[in-house]
């Protein structure tokens, strides 16, 4: 009799599922297939017997409609781990098999899930969990916190830019603002591409007349695309325009330009008299 510690091996695919999936009205999202995850016996017995249930984390939903199949090989001599169907019985939530008998002799068991597709439930905020055991049947060492697989939701495309942090709403002609702009890659629900360290946005003047200086293009880093020395050369009130290809663009609030200050001529003369 083999006395080896079970394996449970999580299911592998789901770490990066996009947002641009997710189950949001009318609920068209495309699913993701995993491959796995399985649970291979220590000794024989380690599967007990009655409901072997697969639970969502948070945040997904497998899909009802896919077919997933557990598949059960073993080694040594004796009878497998027998399955009351090798088709699990598949909700938004929960994966089902039911287990009639357990493993004998010196023979150990593997189950392999095939199969499994999963998707978001919302766009945003970003989910991420894992895949749980419930049910009646016992596996050795499993309990609810083990992980059957872990799913993780992140942003879709890159799709617009948002403003993060506006530049000063006032400035002087001629002089950096003091508070240059920072500027966000979202997807299209608003989430942080986080990803993306290659956009390049430009900024030019939108509303006003005169002619925006400094560095106009910044790349992203992380998602976040940071300005440094912006300014303007006109008094007057103006409004920022940040554009990167077909992304959607954005415009800042207004900035009020006043004249930079005319220097005082102070002219002492000489004595006369």
């Amino acid at each position: 009799t083999s006395m080896a510690s079970p394996v449970t091996t999580p299911a592998t695919g789901g770490s990066a599922i996009s947002a641009d999936t997710a189950a949001t009205p009318p609920g068209t999202g495309a699913y993701t297939t995993l491959t796995g995850p399985s649970y291979q016996e220590g000794s024989p017995g380690d599967t007990g017997t009655g409901a072997i249930v697969l639970n969502a984390p948070s945040g997904f939903q497998f899909d009802s409609s896919a077919t997933v199949t557990v598949t059960v090989t073993g080694t040594g001599a004796g009878a497998d781990v027998v399955l009351a169907s090798s088709t699990a019985s598949v909700t938004s939530t929960t994966i089902t098999v039911t287990v009639n008998s357990s493993s004998t002799g010196s023979r150990t068991s593997t189950l392999t899930w095939s199969g499994i597709k999963v998707r978001p439930t919302a766009d945003t905020p970003l989910a991420s969990g894992n895949m749980f055991k419930t049910g009646t049947a016992t596996l050795s060492t499993v309990d609810g916190t083990t992980n059957f697989g872990t799913l993780t939701e992140v942003p879709g495309a890159a799709n617009k830019l948002s403003v993060q942090s506006q530049p000063s709403s006032t400035a002087t002609a001629g002089v950096p603002f003091v508070v240059q702009p920072v500027i966000r890659i979202e997807d299209q629900f608003g989430n942080l591409v986080t990803s993306d360290n290659s956009t390049v946005v430009t900024a030019a003047r939108s509303a006003g007349t005169g002619t925006l200086q400094g560095t106009l293009t910044a790349t992203a880093s992380g998602g976040i695309v940071t300005f440094a020395n912006l300014s303007h050369n006109v008094a007057n009130t103006i409004t920022l325009l940040f554009t990167s290809g077909s992304l959607t663009s954005a415009t800042s609030g207004n900035i009020i330009v006043t004249p930079t200050g005319d220097p005082v001529i102070l002219d002492f003369g000489l004595a006369r008299g």
